[in-house]
């Protein structure tokens, strides 16, 4: 289903590596434009290609789409294809990607060669030789496809609560212990800014088996590259899953500090309520030292390497002096402010400043937004 606007045309994002069979609407033929030469015009799809679609229809419509990938040695940032393990999904646009991240939801029937298994980000079920996946919650712009032979499944119930640990190598021993720490991060989170969901929450996280680190969060899901129980992936976790509040913001802009800088602040004052005021102030002092010479937070281009330390250590830094400012019970009350106000850009974020802690207090915020050299 897609919303046209009131214009003759709509802009998504596909796999590059596509042949496209029909795009139909009614089941008549649309004319469309797939562009397989140009840069791809999402910085997280580094292997997709512009799909201009035409339609004298406008608003929304339903749009039938026929085609095949082949995704053959592809891998990357969240996304593979191999032998061992398959994840598939918004990094790899396997689907019509839309840019702004458009919510909606899905269903999917999925069949895969014996004996693979399949989980993703909505909720699984086996019908006979295939599978079935409902994505059926508000807030969803990815369909995360996950395939492995020796997939494995852990669930925590409490109360209205239900974890879902997926996985292969990743030690049994441990599988416990993380599905606690998961709960642990999530109740802590709860408090500080309010239940992620009203009703029964359901959350998943995976455990992708393959080397090197990362990871992305979801609605209601999470994926790490982690191969052990250790702090790294406690950090992870801790940081993907402040996402379940921080996610508003355009991801491809550098409006996108506001959704990095909470998420790893609040990964800090997480390692602050566990491991105790020393190692909290030990990250404090290593991230000022990253942001002293890092570029200025304010217009950074998202996809230049040192967005990371701008984006993530230094704007944690800010909120950090922010909270040292206005003192933490303030600072968290405008935290859970701006999670009600809904806010987006950097424009949003300053004037809820400026109607939760004042006008000196906003106008300090953007100073050290523009700063080049931060103390």
């Amino acid at each position: 289903n897609i919303d046209f606007n009131n214009t003759d045309s709509a802009e998504l994002v596909l796999w590059g590596k596509t042949d496209i069979k029909k795009i139909s609407l009614n089941t008549q033929a649309l004319a469309y434009c797939f562009d397989t030469v140009s840069k791809s015009p999402i910085i997280y799809i580094p292997d997709g290609r512009k799909l201009t679609i035409k339609s004298n229809e406008k608003g929304k419509q339903n749009i039938y789409f026929d085609y095949v990938c082949d995704m053959k040695d592809m891998y990357g940032w969240g996304r593979s294809f191999y032998e061992e393990w398959i994840e598939i999904g918004y990094y790899t646009a396997w689907y019509p990607v839309i840019d702004n991240k458009t919510d909606f939801s899905a269903k999917l029937n999925i069949t895969i060669d014996k004996p693979y298994k399949i989980s993703g980000s909505g909720i699984i079920s086996q019908k006979g030789d295939s599978w079935e996946m409902n994505q059926n919650w508000e807030g969803v712009f990815d369909i995360v496809i996950i395939a492995s032979k020796d997939l494995k499944s852990e669930k925590l119930e409490v109360g209205n609560t239900t974890i879902e640990a997926i996985y292969t190598a990743f030690p049994q021993s441990d599988i416990d212990s993380v599905l606690v720490d998961f709960k642990y991060v999530l109740d802590f989170y709860s408090k500080l800014y309010g239940k992620p969901n009203e009703g029964d929450q359901y959350s998943k996280f995976v455990l992708n088996p393959l080397r090197g680190g990362g990871g992305y969060s979801r609605k209601n899901y999470i994926s790490l590259k982690a191969q052990k129980y250790n702090a790294a992936l406690g950090r992870g976790i801790a940081h993907e899953m402040a996402h379940f509040w921080w996610n508003k913001a355009n991801s491809n802009t550098w409006h996108d500090w506001i959704n990095e800088a909470f998420a790893e602040y609040s990964m800090m004052v997480y390692i602050k309520e566990k491991y105790g005021d020393e190692v909290f102030q030990s990250y404090v002092d290593a991230y000022r030292v990253n942001a002293a010479n890092s570029c200025p937070i304010w217009g950074i281009d998202r996809a230049t390497p040192e967005a990371y330390t701008a984006l993530y250590e230094k704007g944690a830094i800010i909120l950090y002096d922010l909270e040292q400012k206005v003192g933490t019970e303030r600072f968290f009350e405008f935290a859970r402010f701006m999670l009600a106000e809904n806010v987006k850009t950097t424009d949003e974020f300053l004037t809820a400043t400026q109607n939760s802690l004042g006008k000196d207090t906003r106008n300090w915020l953007e100073n050290k937004l523009k700063a080049q050299n931060y103390e």
